[in-house]
């Protein structure tokens, strides 16, 4: 096992052992107080895409996201022509991460939340599945997106849509 792969697995187990201590109401607070703050203390410079999926799971699990709050209070839903200018491309992926480019087609408008469904076949029947990206993205702009998905969806993603996206108006 190389040493990135030793340091991440420290991580993924020091970080499995606060959850288990949270989850007791052990009186010690924890040392981190969000997931960004978690992030910034585990992720190395020269990691590669695997070992910061992993500290990304390790840290989301210790710092859940309600998925149906949205991150922007001013953020709203985008109508159907908005919605028409956002799009994503597959760029890889793992067994249980996709990776993709979201763009912004819109002018007047910035993302925070994009809903992306991925459908696939299973036992003859269609299925799809939707996830949320909660990411910045300017008018007219790019930003990459990582997201944890169920291993089967990851050969389906070619037929990824966009179900559902929110904004708040660019400045």
């Amino acid at each position: 096992m190389g040493t990135q792969a030793v340091r991440v697995l420290a991580v993924v187990v020091s970080l499995a052992a606060a959850v288990a201590a949270a989850s007791c109401n052990q009186a010690e607070p924890p040392a981190m107080e969000s997931y960004g703050d978690c992030i910034l203390q585990h992720v190395e410079s020269g990691m590669d895409a695997n070992a910061v999926s992993m500290i990304r799971s390790a840290c989301r699990s210790k710092f859940p996201l309600d998925a149906d709050e949205p991150v922007d209070a001013a953020a709203e839903a985008l109508d159907a022509g908005a919605l028409s200018r956002v799009t994503f491309r597959r760029t890889g992926g793992s067994s249980s991460s996709l990776f993709g480019v979201l763009y912004n087609g819109n002018a007047d408008v910035t993302l925070t939340e994009v809903d992306i469904a991925i459908s696939t076949m299973f036992d003859g029947a269609e299925e799809s599945h939707t996830y949320r990206a909660r990411q910045a993205v300017p008018p007219y702009g790019t930003t990459t997106v990582q997201l944890s998905i169920l291993p089967g969806d990851r050969a389906a993603a070619e037929r990824a849509s966009i179900a559902a996206a929110r904004g708040r108006p660019a400045q």
